[in-house]
């Protein structure tokens, strides 16, 4: 893990960091700072922050008027992983009030941020987004009701807790509150949720005129899906229109939720198609059969200015029968044919090839290796059967029975070769391998024709 530095200000010649307590170095922040504050070119910033997650960050600040970013309330980590800087709030007393300063523009590093056009373009294409897809009621309003229930009881009693503590009295005096009943300094609960939605309204109000853009491309109007084969599913849109006139259709974008899905969390999002097209093919397994799901689509322009997404569309997949595997016919095991007064070794009819699932566990008495030997003049039941060696006990430890029975001890993935010998009543003797594999059913060949499950 990286240190990560609290900026108290950002004229500070040392910051705060949190790291191991040997380790003071600050030269790689130093760096940093040195770096936004010198013109920073767009390569600049694409090989030193973490341009995804910095535009978003930003983006929700500026939809919760999240202001106190100043110079300083900040914290700056270096992702050990990718090298290139992120940065997060620490201070959010002001988020969701009008108490904010009355504009973002203040921190050395979002002003050089801005400096470039197609920077800021993509945020603001971004802030567009979570307008539309979160920062509406639909989407905020429940979170606050649910946040509500869980909180009724315990802020009541936080409420009480300062209106009538025993503290002295906050104006000046010296009376405890206690003595003040009803002090009513504090809201509650409900009023808090209610005044919160209200914020959330004007504040969209507010940014409306910030998230809107008169050269942007216009919504795509989307189209009815012609194929519900879950794996050959095609959105398809109208076509691209931009005020411009003249403009490119540079990309699109199509997302799709389960019904009832958030989309900020999508089931499939295709990313930005470049050249954009207005129609695309869901790949297969994505989708299951009986299912409605919802999606829209979005489109681009050439100067990288992505309009509004499209209203919601909903289809719904048709059911697909799967095809049963057929059964394949099992290999009779070949009964040998002995010469009349022939006298020869214990003959072996054992599988090639043994296959068991990885997970640890013991199998008991899962195979009668005598059933798989035959002799000219000794019955089976009296051959004598052994177990000679086995390559590898670490993943598979047999054992073999009197009765010809053998239980397997699975330990772990792997491979093992046994050796048995047969020896029947005239001392004649015979030895045959058997390998084992502990593996997942579908790492072992198809040509392996005996399972153990």
């Amino acid at each position: 893990m990286g240190p990560l530095y609290k900026v108290d200000h950002e004229f500070n010649s040392v910051f705060d960091k949190h790291a191991l307590d040997w380790d003071t170095d600050q030269s790689d922040v130093l760096a940093f700072r040195s770096g936004y504050r010198s013109s920073p070119t767009l390569a600049w910033f694409q090989n030193n922050l973490q341009l995804d997650t910095y535009i978003s960050y930003r983006a929700v600040g500026e939809l919760l008027r999240h202001y106190d970013l100043t110079y300083k309330n900040y914290y700056y980590y270096r992702n050990p992983m990718t090298g290139r800087w992120e940065e997060g709030p620490w201070d959010v007393d002001h988020v969701m009030t009008a108490q904010s300063l009355t504009n973002s523009n203040n921190g050395y590093l979002w002003q050089a941020f801005k400096a470039v056009p197609a920077l800021y373009q993509e945020y603001l294409n971004r802030l567009r987004e979570l307008y539309q897809l979160m920062f509406t009621p639909e989407y905020m309003f429940p979170l606050l009701d649910e946040k509500e229930a869980f909180l009724t009881e315990i802020a009541a009693a936080d409420r009480w807790r300062w209106d009538y503590a025993p503290l002295t009295n906050r104006i000046g005096g010296t009376t405890p509150l206690e003595l003040q009943p009803a002090h009513g300094d504090y809201r509650s609960l409900a009023e808090r949720i209610a005044n919160t939605k209200n914020w959330i309204l004007n504040r969209r109000t507010e940014l409306l005129p910030m998230v809107q853009d008169s050269q942007m491309p216009a919504a795509p109007v989307l189209l009815p899906v012609s194929d519900t084969h879950p794996d050959r599913v095609v959105l398809r849109a109208g076509a691209f229109s931009d005020p411009n006139g003249n403009a490119v259709f540079a990309g699109s974008r199509w997302m799709i939720v389960e019904s009832g899905g958030d989309w900020l969390f999508p089931l499939w999002d295709s990313g930005r198609i470049e050249p954009g097209t207005t129609e695309v093919r869901v790949p297969a397994g994505i989708l299951s059969g009986g299912m409605t799901y919802k999606w829209r689509a979005r489109y681009g322009d050439e100067t990288n200015k992505w309009g509004w997404w499209s209203s919601e569309g909903s289809f719904t997949t048709s059911v697909v029968t799967p095809t049963p595997t057929p059964t394949p016919t099992p290999t009779p095991t070949p009964t040998p044919t002995i010469p009349p007064g022939a006298n020869h070794p214990p003959q072996w009819f054992l599988p090639h090839l043994l296959s068991y699932g990885p997970t640890p566990r013991n199998y008991d008495r899962v195979l009668r290796v005598s059933a798989f030997v035959v002799d000219d003049f000794t019955p089976s039941g009296q051959l004598e059967i052994s177990l000679l060696h086995q390559s590898n006990t670490t993943a598979l430890l047999a054992s073999l029975s009197s009765d010809g029975w053998m239980s397997v001890e699975v330990r772990e993935p792997g491979r093992s070769v046994l050796t048995f010998r047969a020896r029947d009543g005239s001392g004649l003797e015979s030895d045959r391998q058997l390998e084992i594999v502990i593996s997942a059913p579908s790492a072992v060949l198809e040509s392996a024709w005996h399972f153990l499950r």
